[in-house]
């Protein structure tokens, strides 16, 4: 699971693409929010909660893409 913090909205664009070639593969379920981060001097704040193991697990890929 990831969450994505990023100060400016106007940078979502660009951030996302390049969040998405780190992860493309991994395909974590994401949050994106723009809200003020502690200091303007921040761009983006990543959160991110792996498990150890669930590379093994069998998982079924759902996609709402059409």
């Amino acid at each position: 699971m990831s969450r994505v913090f990023i100060q400016n909205a106007a940078d979502t664009h660009q951030v996302m693409e390049y969040v998405g070639s780190k992860f493309k593969g991994i395909d974590p379920a994401t949050t994106v929010t723009c809200p003020p981060l502690g200091s303007t001097v921040y761009k983006v704040e990543l959160e991110v909660t792996a498990y150890r193991g669930a590379a093994m697990a069998e998982v079924e890929n759902i996609s709402t893409a059409q």
